[in-house]
C-alpha cells in the first residue's frame, strides 16, 4: 500500500527467490534480518528487495543485516521507480553476499537505480553502512554502471566501510561505485581490499562531478578512481589516504585531482 509504514523486527531466513518485493510502498524496514535467500522465483533477479511503481516514495533501511547469501541473481536491491524518490540506508550490514548471474551492459548493480528516458530513479544515501566480502558477475563495456549506482540522480556515502568487494566474480569487469550523470559524495568512507574489474576502479564518475573528503582506500587492485568526462566534471579527493594501491587512475587522469591527500 500507499501509507507510510515501519516493519521492525522481520526476519527472512531461507526464503525463495526474493525475500520482499514492494509496489508503490513507503516507509522503513527496521532491524530486520535477511538470510540464506534460495534460488528460484526471483523477481527481476534480484533477491533482497524489489521495488516498482508508478510513485516515487521514500524507502529506508534502518539496522538491518544481509549475510550469508549465495545467489543466481544480479542484483541484490533494486528500484525501477518513478518519478524520484530516495533509498536510504543507515547503519545495515551486507556480509557474505556473493550474485552470480552475469550482470548486463546498462542495467543497474548489486544495488542501485535505473534512470533513462523515463527519468525513473531513485537518489541513493548511505550511512554508517558496512558492505563485507561482497561479490557479483559485472559486465560493463558501457563504463557507465558499477556494483553501486545511480543514473542522473544523486549519491551520498558517509561513514561507510567497504571490505573485501569484488566485481569480477564470474570474470566479469565493472567498478565499485559508478556515478552516471550525477554528483555523488562520499565522506569518511573506506576501501579496504577491493577489486574492480579490469580497467574499472573503486569510485568512477561517468559524466559526474564526485567528492571524496577523509576517506582512505587500502590495497585497490585496478585503480582508485576513473574519471569519465563529458566536458569540465572531475572527481576531487581531500584529506584522504591511499595506501598498497595499484594506480590513482585507470583513464583520464588530468581530471581527477587530489588535494592533501597522503599517497603510501
Amino acid at each position: 500500500g500507499a501509507s507510510n509504514n515501519v516493519i521492525r523486527g522481520l526476519t527472512i531466513l531461507r526464503a525463495k527467490g526474493t525475500a520482499i518485493v514492494a509496489n508503490d510502498w513507503k516507509g522503513t524496514l527496521e532491524d530486520c534480518v535477511i538470510t540464506d535467500i534460495q534460488d528460484g522465483g526471483a523477481t527481476n533477479a534480484t533477491c533482497v528487495f524489489y521495488y516498482t511503481g508508478n510513485n516515487g516514495r521514500p524507502i529506508t533501511f534502518s539496522g538491518c543485516s544481509v549475510t550469508g547469501i549465495t545467489s543466481a541473481t544480479r542484483h541484490a536491491i533494486r528500484f525501477d521507480a518513478g518519478p524520484t524518490g530516495a533509498l536510504t540506508l543507515t547503519n545495515c550490514l551486507f556480509r557474505n553476499v556473493s550474485l552470480s548471474l552475469q550482470q548486463f551492459d546498462k542495467n543497474l548493480g548489486f544495488i542501485g537505480t535505473l534512470g533513462l528516458a523515463y527519468g525513473q530513479a531513485y537518489s541513493l544515501y548511505f550511512y554508517d553502512c558496512v558492505f563485507e566480502d561482497v561479490s557479483f558477475r559485472g559486465y560493463d563495456p558501457s563504463n557507465e554502471n558499477g556494483m553501486f549506482g545511480s543514473w542522473y540522480y544523486p549519491m551520498v556515502f558517509e561513514r561507510c566501510a567497504f571490505r573485501n568487494i569484488a566485481s569480477t566474480n564470474g570474470g566479469g569487469y565493472c567498478s565499485i561505485i559508478s556515478c552516471n550523470r550525477n554528483s555523488t559524495t562520499l565522506r569518511n568512507c573506506l576501501f579496504q581490499n577491493c577489486k574492480p574489474g579490469a580497467g574499472r576502479a573503486a569510485v568512477s564518475g561517468f559524466w559526474s562531478d564526485v567528492r571524496a573528503y577523509n576517506c582512505t582506500f587500502d590495497a585497490i587492485s585496478n585503480g582508485v578512481f576513473r574519471p569519465l568526462p563529458l566536458g569540465t566534471e572531475t572527481i576531487r579527493a581531500y584529506n584522504s589516504t591511499i595506501t598498497s594501491s595499484e594506480s590513482l587512475a585507470t583513464a583520464n587522469g588530468t581530471y581527477l585531482y587530489l588535494n592533501y591527500v597522503d599517497l603510501f
